[in-house]
């Protein structure tokens, strides 16, 4: 949710997608349908961080319970674009160090990437 407040403050841009990489388990010999999952959120000057908060949980919720939906269809829903090697273009990418894996930056290109490790008790 801090991440999307800052990128609206930065850009002014009111619709936000995020990419977050799953966490689900495969079986051994099955490979995972989609190694990301895709967030839209909306922002305005009104939205709080509780409010922007309460969105991106919500988000999170419905997007891995579609995160079995193949990754093109759910990219066509959102009106991604494409770069030049045909990869989907996720402006955004957050992950976590300790439970994401980085095997999506093999199916995605993403302008940028908030990456953060886990040391501490602290990120």
């Amino acid at each position: 949710a801090g991440i999307e407040c800052l990128l609206y403050k930065y850009t002014d841009q009111t619709s936000l997608i995020l990419g977050i990489p799953t966490v689900s388990k495969q079986k051994a010999g099955q490979s995972a349908v989609n190694n990301i999952v895709l967030l839209k959120n909306t922002l305005s000057n009104e939205s709080t961080f509780k409010t922007v908060f309460g969105q991106l949980k919500e988000a999170v919720n419905d997007s891995l319970k579609n995160q079995n939906l193949p990754f093109r269809k759910m990219v066509q829903h959102l009106s991604v674009q494409y770069n030049d090697e045909h990869l989907p273009l996720i402006h955004t990418v957050v992950s976590l160090n300790e439970i994401h894996s980085l095997q999506f930056k093999e199916d995605t290109a993403a302008d940028t990437l908030f990456h953060f490790d886990l040391e501490n008790n602290g990120i």
